[in-house]
């Protein structure tokens, strides 16, 4: 296929530059366009997704779990970021501080979840649990049907007015 030879000349350039010299790339300039950019003079131009299927090209998927690693790194410097920010606004640049503060904890939940992400809460119901109830209920209420009432004293009284 004519497409396969230009993948993989674009994987090609991408090894010959070196996986931790992209990475280092990446964590320099913050994000895959601009490093693929930066980049263009040294390796040529390189899509997105000629880069992302580099990232899986690896038949180990150790690429790929090297790139999250990098990722989590990016996320915790996002952070620390924001932190720096916040800490340098005065009166006059509060507003600004909180939006680029509060993107930069956005990108490090995304990033490194692990660290400053929310717990994913997570809500199971068992339907067959809730139909087994409801089973066990009409066997109870069928086994106190067929239990014998005791026998009770009672008078029938009338209203006097009749």
């Amino acid at each position: 296929m004519p497409g396969r030879k230009i993948t993989n000349a674009a994987y090609k350039r991408l090894n010959d530059f070196g996986e931790e010299n992209i990475f280092e790339a990446y964590l320099s300039h913050r994000s895959v366009d601009h490093m693929l950019a930066a980049l263009e003079p040294q390796i040529g131009k390189i899509s997105h997704g000629m880069f992302y299927g580099w990232l899986h090209a690896d038949k180990d998927n150790e690429r790929w779990e090297r790139w999250q690693v990098t990722k989590k790194i990016y996320g915790s410097s996002r952070a620390e970021e924001g932190l720096s920010i916040v800490d340098d606004a005065d009166d006059g640049t509060v507003t600004s501080a909180r939006l680029r503060s509060e993107y930069r904890r956005w990108m490090a939940e995304r990033f490194n979840r692990d660290e400053y992400g929310k717990p994913e809460s997570s809500t199971t119901v068992n339907v067959v649990s809730i139909g087994q109830d409801f089973l066990e209920a009409l066997k109870k209420v069928e086994e106190d049907s067929k239990k014998e009432i005791a026998e009770a004293d009672f008078e029938i009284l009338s209203d006097s007015s009749e």
